[in-house]
C-alpha cells in the first residue's frame, strides 16, 4: 500500500472513531481546549502522575489522546493502566502501560522463561502510548513523560 493510501486509510479510521465517540468527545472538548491554552514553565513546575481509575477519567484519557494524536486506534488488549502527567495543574501528556504479549517465542527463549512465564509476565508492563500534548511536544515533552514512566509512583 503506498503512502497516500495509508494516510487515507488512517484518516477514515480516525473519522469513524470520532463518529463513534462524538458524545464523549463533546463532553471533554472544552476541558481539552482550556488545558491547551494554559502556559506553564516546565523548568519549575511540579510534575505529578494521576492514574485514570474512574470511568470518567478513562473517557477523558481517551478523548485527550484522540484529540492530540493523529493516529486512529483502539485500546490495547489485556491489562492496561492509563496515566495523566501533570505539570502543576496542566496536563502535559498521557501514558498507557499495557500487558506484554503472552506468547512471544524469541523473547521467551532469550529470557529463559519457563513454566512460570505467565506469573512473571503479570508484573511486567510495556509502554503502549506516550503522548505529549501538542502545545509542548516541540520541547521534547515525550522524554519527560518517559522519565515519569519510571518514577516511584509507577513502580
Amino acid at each position: 500500500m503506498d503512502k497516500e493510501k495509508q494516510l487515507e486509510f488512517v484518516s477514515m479510521q480516525k473519522d469513524e472513531l470520532f463518529r463513534r465517540y462524538r458524545k464523549i468527545i463533546d463532553k471533554y472538548r472544552d476541558e481539552y481546549e482550556y488545558n491547551n491554552n494554559l502556559d506553564i514553565d516546565l523548568g519549575i513546575a511540579s510534575i505529578r502522575l494521576v492514574f485514570a481509575e474512574s470511568k470518567n477519567d478513562i473517557q477523558k484519557w481517551r478523548v485527550f489522546s484522540m484529540l492530540t494524536t493523529s493516529l486512529a486506534g483502539e485500546d490495547a488488549v489485556g491489562r492496561r493502566l492509563k496515566v495523566f502527567v501533570y505539570a502543576d495543574d496542566m496536563i502535559i501528556g498521557m501514558l498507557q502501560f499495557c500487558s506484554p504479549l503472552a506468547i512471544l517465542g524469541e523473547r521467551d527463549k532469550y529470557l529463559n522463561l519457563g513454566e512460570n512465564k505467565f506469573q512473571i509476565l503479570k508484573g511486567i508492563y510495556n509502554i503502549g502510548s506516550c503522548i505529549p500534548i501538542r502545545k509542548y511536544a516541540h520541547l521534547l515533552t515525550g522524554k519527560l513523560l518517559i522519565y515519569a514512566a519510571f518514577s516511584n509512583e509507577v513502580r
